[in-house]
């Protein structure tokens, strides 16, 4: 995948999951205990997910520049 590819899926990925964490803050409001604690697992794997696909973007171009 080229950079400008690369960068797109990137930049698709971090809009989509922003855009999915946003909706999941705004269901914590009043949620029972159970699911707010669910909601919050769920939220925080796609924001390590989210961090894990900006890392490896970086290290790829990092590595790119190395060449």
């Amino acid at each position: 995948m080229g950079n400008d590819d690369a960068l797109t899926s990137l930049v698709h990925d971090i809009k989509a999951k922003c855009a999915n964490l946003k909706s999941a803050a705004a269901m914590l409001r009043g949620e029972a205990s159970k699911e707010e604690h669910e909601l919050l697992r769920l939220m925080s794997r796609q924001a390590r997910s989210l961090a894990d696909e900006i890392s490896a973007y970086q290290a790829r171009r990092l590595g790119e520049r190395l060449k």
